[in-house]
This record gives C-alpha cells, structure tokens and sequence, in this order.
C-alpha cells in the first residue's frame, strides 16, 4: 500500500474514534463503499476516501471535532477558511501539502478523506430534477470561481460565453455560490423525507435513494478494518454504478484525481 493511502487510512480510523465518541452518524460511500464491497479495500487504481453523514450529525461533527482530534488531523470547512471552495468537508493531515491543478491553492490543504453531507430530497421526481438542475449550474460556477485562471477553450465561438462565464464567476465568489448551494440542499429535511441523498457534490440524480437503505448500518471490511456501511448498500451502489461487482476494462481504471501531494 502507498503511502498516501496509509495517511488517508489513519485519517479515517480516527475520523471514525470521533464519530463513535459522539454518537455520530457515517457511512463509507462512492467510490470507498464500492471498494469495501468488491476489493475489501481501496480499489486497486483508485487512492481516496469518502464517507457519507446525515446533515445532522454533520453539523454536530464540525463542532466537536476539536475537541478529540490528534494533533497532525486539521478540518477544513466554507465555516472556517477563507480560501477553501468545497462544499462538504475534508479532514486532512497537517504533515503534507497537496497542490490541485489548475485551482487556487488552499493554505492548509494536505493529504486529506472527504465527507459529505446528506440531505433530504423531493418525493416528487419532477421536483427532484429542478433541485438537482439548479444544483448543476451552481456548482459549475462554484468550480468556475475556483480556477487559477481562465481555460481558453479549443473552439473560437466558445471563448466569448466561457470567458464571460469566468468573469461573473470570479466577480461573485465561490463562497456565495456555496451559499446558495446549502440553501437549496438543506430546503428537504434528512430526518422527515423519504427519499435522501448528497446534492452537493457526487453523481446528481443518481445520489436520489430511499432513506430505508441508510436508517440502519452493517459493517464491511476495508483494509485492515471494519466500517460501517449502509444496509441498503447494494441500492445505492447500484445507483451509481449499475452492475458495480463488475470489473471495468483495463483502459478505464484510472484514478480520477488531478493533484500533487508531499511532505512538509
């Protein structure tokens, strides 16, 4: 195993201390649920982890996370840095730096887990399908207003339109964007619907799942441990990933992260 994983694994392990400590609800999710599932651990081309937690005890977790964090664990939130245009959470090691491709650098950015916050979401699919088309363009923006600089597009009619999406993205701010982002994402409440999912970040309309498969958890082996899961995992991961046991094509297993990590 790397290096990166170890550091991302430790993260997790005490991610997990904190959450049982308080009472907090989580779930491994995406692309670390599907590992857990088909490898037993990270997916073999793929080096990050995610979890998934009921807005709730999201909110809680930003609170007391402090207070049993080690001393190398920082959290970085829209709450508390001024530079960070996530948003959901990242949990990251002090000890090293990462740098994102063609994104303003984050001061405290470092090796790092993600978590999610879940929301709850329309019954209605129309309504499910505004919700997550506004979702859409605000998070494109919410990225626009993140880019070091602009990205001349190969196409010549395409520079004015992108340019000037550019502009107005900047002139705004990530931090509005992320703003208007938890506002439409906390509109449908966790605890009281029926059907649930992560808004702000992910696969869109495919994140939409009855709150049955997450009202319950059942541990499942990942790595050298055991986390918990949703026990309606196979829903949701065939949701997002349709026949998810299946192995892709060799061509496909690229890792789809575009940074530079190191040591301090």
């Amino acid at each position: 195993m790397n290096v990166m994983k170890e550091i991302e694994l430790e993260l997790l392990r005490e991610m997990v201390k904190i959450c049982k400590k308080h009472n907090l609800r989580y779930f491994l999710t995406a692309g670390t649920l599907l590992g857990a599932i088909r490898h037993k651990g990270f997916i073999p081309w793929d080096d990050d982890i995610d979890i998934f937690m009921p807005r709730k005890d999201y909110i809680k977790l930003i609170k007391v996370f402090d207070l049993g964090k080690k001393e190398n664990m920082k959290m970085l939130s829209v709450y508390t840095e001024s530079d960070f245009y996530y948003a959901y959470l990242k949990v990251v090691d002090t000890r090293t730096k990462m740098f994102i491709e063609g994104r303003l650098p984050i001061k405290n950015f470092g090796v790092c887990i993600d978590i999610f916050p879940m929301d709850g979401l329309p019954e209605n699919e129309r309504e499910t399908k505004i919700l997550f088309k506004k979702m859409k363009q605000y998070r494109e923006m919410q990225y626009t207003a993140s880019l070091l600089r602009f990205i001349k597009p190969e196409k010549w009619y395409k520079v004015f339109p992108k340019h000037f999406k550019y502009l107005v993205a900047k002139s705004i701010g990530f931090k509005k964007y992320i703003q208007i982002i938890e506002k439409l994402a906390t509109k449908y409440d966790f605890e009281t619907c029926d059907y649930i999912g992560c808004s702000v970040a992910g696969y869109g309309i495919k994140e939409k799942i009855s709150k049955k498969a997450f009202e319950s958890a059942v541990e499942v082996q990942f790595e050298d441990g055991y986390y918990l899961a949703p026990i309606g995992y196979n829903e949701y991961l065939t949701n997002i990933y349709g026949d998810y046991m299946q192995i892709p094509p060799e061509g496909k297993r690229i890792p789809h992260h575009n940074y530079e990590a190191y040591w301090k």
